[in-house]
């Protein structure tokens, strides 16, 4: 977002917090600065909304009412959460969202926070679209915080595909190939649909191109253009593609994998190919 962008939703945030009705501006002006005052105010009211979802709060009244309002997109809490999350990167900057992540991650382990299951995996949702977001800005991410944030998440929840796609956008160009695979090979075990399965392949043939373009850039120098093609794909990626092939037999020898057509089709144009 713009400069203006960001006063614009900081605001819109503020009078959120301060329980005050929105006044859209009319003029073409440029949008006013929040005042240091009200962004204090504001963030102390955000804190308390977090310490009643995370339930370090004492008021058991207050975890009742952000609870029991159900929704379709699921509790209060889930869309609080949000909002304070979404104050706190616009204000401080994706390390205050790391900081408010990891802290609902702590108490999620311990099981202190009084959340639903599917309340948990939203709030995790919100924050790796905010991660997300913050790259497309071309921002950096610091890669640690939020590799365990995803490993997490990815513990909890193994089958959501925005948690697996996120790791591996993320890892694609790592060099943890073995601890990539082990994440992967976690999640899909655990999981009771085909999505980590479908996911652990897609980074199999991720991994299998990069490997053809550092050995087409190797070869570059040394070939002419007619003769690099074969000389690429005679090269040896056997172990890439017997991964590839041990994580179709294994997928299809789970229910859930032998009944996914798209899984199925996958395979069959991988053996075509190979």
């Amino acid at each position: 977002m713009s400069s203006e962008e960001n006063k614009k939703a900081l605001q819109i945030l503020t009078t959120f917090a301060e329980g005050a009705n929105f006044q859209p501006s009319t003029s073409n002006t440029s949008t006013a600065d929040v005042s240091a005052v009200r962004l204090l105010k504001s963030r102390r009211i955000y804190q308390k909304y977090h310490q009643g979802i995370t339930g370090t709060t004492e008021s058991s009244q207050e975890k009742r009412q952000l609870l029991d309002c159900d929704i379709a997109s699921g509790s209060l809490a889930v869309h609080l959460e949000a909002c304070s999350v979404l104050f706190e990167y616009l204000s401080t900057g994706i390390q205050g969202v790391l900081s408010v992540c990891n802290d609902i991650i702590s108490v999620t382990s311990c099981d202190q926070a009084h959340l639903l299951e599917m309340d948990i995996e939203l709030i995790l949702s919100f924050y790796i679209r905010l991660f997300r977001f913050h790259c497309t800005r071309g921002r950096t991410l610091p890669l640690k915080d939020t590799r365990n944030i995803v490993h997490f998440a990815l513990e909890k929840f193994p089958d959501n595909p925005e948690f697996l796609s996120f790791y591996i956008q993320r890892e694609s160009k790592s060099i943890l190939t073995g601890e990539i695979r082990r994440i992967l090979d976690k999640a899909a075990q655990k999981a009771t649909t085909p999505v980590p399965w479908i996911f652990a392949i897609y980074y199999e043939q991720l991994r299998a191109k990069s490997l053809v373009s550092v050995m087409e850039c190797n070869d570059l120098s040394a070939l002419g253009s007619q003769e690099i093609s074969a000389a690429v794909t005679s090269l040896p990626v056997t172990g890439v593609v017997h991964r590839q092939r041990s994580l179709f037999e294994r997928a299809i020898s789970f229910p859930s994998g032998r009944h996914c057509v798209a899984l199925w089709r996958m395979f069959m144009q991988f053996e075509v190919c190979n």
